[in-house]
């Protein structure tokens, strides 16, 4: 279990036997309250001002086009298209299962299409970040 030996690592761990984490782990996933990350899922977060006047189109062009076409890459997870209608804001994240399904989503040119096709709807440029998710609350 990669966390509790992180945590071991980090003499966090010396209340928590094995054996306990195992049952608080089952029992968190038999409830679906959250999700222990056991492995090391990679995000990407785009984000870039709208137009305000493009939100909507925006926001129906990744639910339309980018979202489904996301589902059909190798090591895709989940996503997420945020709005700040007050600030014209936009993170874009993708979660991916490996590195190399994140980067893969570059290199194969899908990133690029989706933020040609998106420019229109831009008012600035896009930042693009990478991250390890550290915890995620499902």
């Amino acid at each position: 279990m990669a966390i509790y030996k992180r945590c071991q690592q980090r003499n966090l761990a010396s209340d928590w036997p094995l054996s306990r984490f195992d049952k608080a782990v089952a029992s968190v996933n038999e409830n679906s309250f959250f999700t222990l990350i056991l492995n090391t899922i990679f995000a990407r977060i785009v984000q870039v001002p709208l137009k305000s006047e493009s939100i909507s189109v925006a926001t129906d062009y990744f639910r339309e086009s980018a979202g489904p076409a996301l589902k059909e890459l190798t090591g895709f997870k989940n996503s997420r298209f945020l709005v700040n209608s007050t600030t014209s804001r936009c993170p874009m994240v993708t979660l991916w299962e490996s590195e190399e399904a994140r980067t893969g989503a570059e290199t194969n040119g899908f990133l690029q299409e989706v933020l040609i096709a998106m420019k229109p709807f831009f008012a600035g440029a896009p930042v693009i970040d990478n991250y390890e998710v550290a915890v995620q609350v499902v």
